[in-house]
């Protein structure tokens, strides 16, 4: 008599990810809508004379949206990625970029001890570039799937549009800190992430950012690419969309 072939346990998705999908990618795109608005328009305007938004405020709103986008991208990726352990991991190296980002300030390592102010901001911005790059690639892998309503596709796509751009901020402001000087003076460095992502969504958006000449030739070709791999992927999601039809 043959033995019975027991089936291999397959690894399951969150048992509540159908149901919450359209309210997932909705919350991930509210605050990064949220975010972008906070980078490019509020903390910009904050500097402006006459304004009635302080600078200091407007940065205050900017971090407590930062941190919001954080968990809710957590929140996200908790429905998404099957292995438990993959996403403790996820959770450690998110509190440990957390950490990181408070000790900076508070040790005031800017004008200490520089060197090991750009190591703590190269840990802090390698970390989010990966957690950004595996919602990505979780993002694109469920958008693909046929069993996708028309609504959760666009939502899909749209998050994935703008991860782009969240993406490049992070790779702009590795290539400031190991080059410093390629994207601002060393004497701004505490304002890299706010210029990295104005150039990112400009760059996204297919308009020139502000003060180009002072960005190395490195950044800039990293701004080309950024620009292809965006409207390539626009290419791929109409076709996607198309072929639902």
């Amino acid at each position: 008599m043959e033995p019975e072939l027991t089936a291999k346990p397959q690894l399951q998705e969150h048992p509540k990810l159908d149901a919450r999908r359209k309210r997932l990618y909705g919350i991930l795109l509210l605050f990064q809508v949220l975010n972008l608005f906070s980078s490019i328009v509020l903390i910009p305007a904050s500097k402006q004379d006459n304004t009635a938004l302080s600078h200091a405020n407007a940065v205050i709103i900017d971090l407590v949206v930062v941190v919001i986008l954080a968990f809710a991208n957590i929140y996200f990726l908790h429905h998404f990625i099957r292995r438990r352990i993959f996403f403790f991991i996820v959770i450690i190296l998110l509190g440990i970029s957390m950490i990181l980002s408070i000790l900076i300030p508070v040790m005031d390592l800017q004008a200490t001890q520089f060197g090991m102010y750009r190591l703590f901001m190269f840990f802090t911005t390698s970390i989010s570039l990966f957690i950004c790059g595996i919602s990505f690639y979780m993002a694109v892998k469920d958008i693909f799937n046929e069993k996708l309503a028309l609504i959760e596709s666009l939502l899909g796509a749209t998050n994935i549009y703008l991860l782009i751009g969240g993406a490049f901020t992070f790779i702009y402001a590795l290539f400031n800190i190991l080059m410093p000087g390629s994207v601002l003076a060393n004497e701004h460095i505490s304002e890299m992430y706010n210029v990295c992502s104005i150039y990112a969504a400009y760059t996204l958006g297919g308009v020139d950012p502000p003060l180009m000449d002072s960005i190395k030739p490195s950044v800039h070709n990293a701004m080309v690419f950024e620009s292809l791999f965006a409207h390539l992927f626009a290419v791929f999601i109409v076709g996607r969309l198309l072929s639902k039809q």
